[in-house]
C-alpha cells in the first residue's frame, strides 16, 4: 500500500495556499526540477504582507526545486503552465502535481520552496 502524503503535510507548503497558485514554468537543469509560480500566501506564513486596497491575496514569486531528480512524467519541455488543483507525495521520492497544466509525476529528493524576491 502506497503511504500518500497531501501537500498540506508537508512542512515545505505550511501556511501556503497552494491549490489557489499558478505554475509559470517547468525547467529541468541536470538533476533538478524547478517549477516557478505565483504561490498564494495564507495570513499565517511568515512572508505574507497585508493586502492593498485593490489586492483580494498575498502572493509571491517562488520555485519549487525538487533535487536529485530521476524521472519527470511527461518531460518538462512539454508541461505548460496553469493553475494547480493538487499535489502531494504519493511515495518515498514520489510525487504528483495536478493542474491546468495536467498530471505530473516527480521521482526526486523532498521539494525545496524558494522565495524568488529573497525570502527562503
Amino acid at each position: 500500500m502506497t503511504n500518500t502524503t497531501n501537500w498540506t503535510s508537508l512542512r515545505e507548503f505550511r501556511h501556503t495556499r497552494l491549490t489557489q497558485s499558478h505554475v509559470l514554468s517547468w525547467e529541468m537543469r541536470t538533476d533538478r526540477l524547478l517549477v516557478d509560480i505565483d504561490l498564494q500566501l495564507a495570513d499565517e506564513h511568515p512572508f505574507f504582507e497585508p493586502l492593498r486596497p485593490s489586492e483580494t491575496a498575498c502572493v509571491r514569486a517562488a520555485t519549487i526545486e525538487f533535487p536529485d531528480c530521476t524521472h519527470v512524467a511527461p518531460a518538462a519541455d512539454d508541461l505548460g503552465h496553469g493553475p494547480i488543483s493538487g499535489f502531494r507525495r504519493t511515495g518515498e521520492g514520489e510525487y504528483k502535481f495536478y493542474g491546468g497544466f495536467g498530471e505530473v509525476e516527480v521521482h526526486s529528493g523532498r521539494p525545496i520552496l524558494r522565495f524568488r524576491d529573497g525570502g527562503n
